[in-house]
């Protein structure tokens, strides 16, 4: 179970990572901010935020409530040790990456769509 909790807090960090990254390109104007931003983006601008709003508040308590999803809770339990190890390593990756995909994506949109709040409350 040691390898399974450090390959999920190496994604995590990396995801954490990955934002900071971001927010440092971003904010010393490497990447120029708001690409996507004026009259003929608003509506790629409502869609995503549709979206991502959606996305975010779906996946966030679809998460949590993984592992108590019982075709989860039956692929978990298994014959082999190793054979529960790999599909319990599996299952915690998509969780963490539910998790993680959303905040990164709001990161990222939050600074290609000129710094609008939106995306900010919900990364």
């Amino acid at each position: 179970m040691r390898e399974v909790r450090k390959i999920l807090l190496s994604e995590y960090y990396v995801t954490i990572l990955l934002i900071i990254c971001l927010a440092a390109l971003f904010e010393s104007g490497v990447l120029p901010s708001g690409e996507w931003f004026g009259e003929e983006y608003n509506t790629l601008l409502m869609m995503v935020q549709v979206i991502m709003q959606l996305a975010t508040l779906a996946l966030m308590p679809l998460a949590l409530y993984l592992f108590r999803i019982r075709k989860i809770q039956a692929a978990n339990d298994g014959e082999g040790e190793d054979c529960m190890r790999k599909r319990f390593l599996t299952w915690s990756v998509v969780r963490m990456s539910m998790l993680c995909v959303p905040m990164l994506l709001n990161t990222l949109f939050y600074y290609m769509f000129g710094s609008l709040s939106g995306f900010f409350y919900l990364a």
